[in-house]
């Protein structure tokens, strides 16, 4: 089991304070973004995990997290810790110094556990920061104007193509308004005009053929002859 990683997760998570049975009691002290005056830096967002020994301690709220987490039985987890503890108490009687990743360094001094006072900087996946040294930052008077006049000149470009697109949708909307407006004459006045047209070739039409004399049948012309004759003799 990796009890210090559940350990950090715990103080993470759930409470800045956690107790391990039979070992001691883990703390964890989050610092904001500071300015180091002595050094010229801006020390990034920073945490501090302290260490008490006391192994009068019997809390089950990390046994407890970590069955939930690993979804494993509770006794067995219990068990489980215990067997790290003893081998954590075992390295530090053997070599005087512990380390435990996210948790630090601990070393045995006489009869007590410490913790060595480091600061454990967040990574930038955490805080998002790193640290900046204000030193290496160059005075504002000697930024260079290139980038500048850079910008400058692409957002000049930048409007005069949207003043080039605007002028070809206005070129676009006056043609359509043109095709528009001829469609429209043709269908109300170009109609009237051809209707006008065809009535009054109708009415010329007609107009001729009254105009033109009937033709006198041959069986008329031929009994008004005979008639003229009779009327002679």
């Amino acid at each position: 089991m990796d009890l210090a990683f559940y350990i950090y997760s715990y103080l993470q998570e759930q409470k800045p304070r956690v107790e391990v049975p039979d070992f001691g009691i883990f703390r964890l002290e989050k610092e904001h973004a500071v300015v180091d005056a002595e050094s010229s830096k801006i020390l990034p967002p920073s945490e501090h995990i302290y260490f008490e020994d006391n192994t009068t301690v019997f809390d089950s709220s990390l046994a407890h997290y970590i069955a939930e987490k690993t979804g494993e039985n509770l006794f067995i987890i219990q068990s489980e810790i215990r067997d790290t503890v003893r081998e954590w108490i075992r390295l530090l009687m053997l070599q005087k110094k512990l380390n435990l990743k996210y948790l630090g360094e601990l070393s045995l001094k006489e009869i007590d556990i410490i913790r060595e006072e480091t600061k454990i900087p967040q990574s930038m996946e955490f805080f998002g920061l790193e640290e900046v040294n204000l030193s290496e930052i160059s005075p504002a008077s000697t930024i260079k104007e290139e980038p500048t006049q850079k910008q400058e000149s692409t957002k000049a470009e930048t409007q005069k193509q949207e003043k080039s697109n605007n002028g070809i949708w206005w070129v676009l909307l006056f043609i359509v308004l043109a095709v528009a407006g001829l469609v429209f004459l043709y269908y109300n006045y170009g109609k009237t005009d051809k209707s006008t047209d065809d009535s009054a070739k109708q009415d010329s039409i007609q107009s001729v053929q009254t105009e033109i004399p009937q033709a006198v049948s041959p069986s008329t012309a031929d009994s008004i002859t005979i008639d003229s004759l009779q009327l002679e003799y």
